[in-house]
């Protein structure tokens, strides 16, 4: 088995907090190649992860469907029709605000939806944003909530694993849940 590890981590009141990092497993006779395509969305990250078995999985969609247009563009020229796996690292609408473009007005297909959850813990105006209201109605309702240590099957080839979600780690003892986004 193969392994890298791709972090995605944002400054958060002077502090640095890793968002989400995720590791990738893959079956090392697997001849055909993992890909990773980091998508300039300008203000905040995005990547489009494609296994040899041409599953998917992308991580943010920038902010605006203006920035989601290139993650959309990117899909077409490699003939891509669907995103299998979408994971929102974090509540910064410059990481999940091309979401209700994505897949309204672009008409992307998401199988599986992912984000850090607890979205009840965070009182704050960012809740009540258009922004947020949006991402909500349009796919994070259906998220999935990811913790440390959970697991996302892309294929039988590749795996990813979160190792870090909402300030907790895989094998901190006592963990605290971060309530900023």
């Amino acid at each position: 088995m193969t392994s890298m590890t791709i972090s995605f981590a944002t400054r958060l009141a002077g502090h640095s907090l890793a968002a989400l990092t995720l590791t990738l497993t893959l079956a090392a006779s697997q001849s055909p190649q993992l890909r990773i395509y980091q998508i300039d969305v300008e203000q905040a990250d995005a990547a489009l992860i494609v296994s040899p078995n041409m599953n998917t999985l992308v991580i943010d969609t920038g902010l605006g469907n203006g920035r989601a247009q290139r993650i959309k563009a990117l899909m077409d020229k490699l003939g891509i029709t669907k995103i299998d796996h979408l994971v929102t690292s974090h509540y910064h609408d410059d990481h999940y605000g091309g979401v209700p473009g994505f897949v309204t007005s672009q008409s992307v297909n998401v199988v599986k939806a992912y984000d850090r959850g607890a979205k009840d813990h965070f009182k704050s105006e960012k809740t009540n944003s258009p922004a947020y209201q949006a991402y909500q109605t349009s796919l994070g309702h259906r998220a999935t909530a990811l913790k440390p240590g959970d697991t996302i099957d892309v294929d039988p080839t590749m795996t990813v694993t979160c190792i870090a979600s909402s300030g907790a780690a895989i094998g901190e003892q006592n963990p605290s849940l971060v309530s900023e986004f």
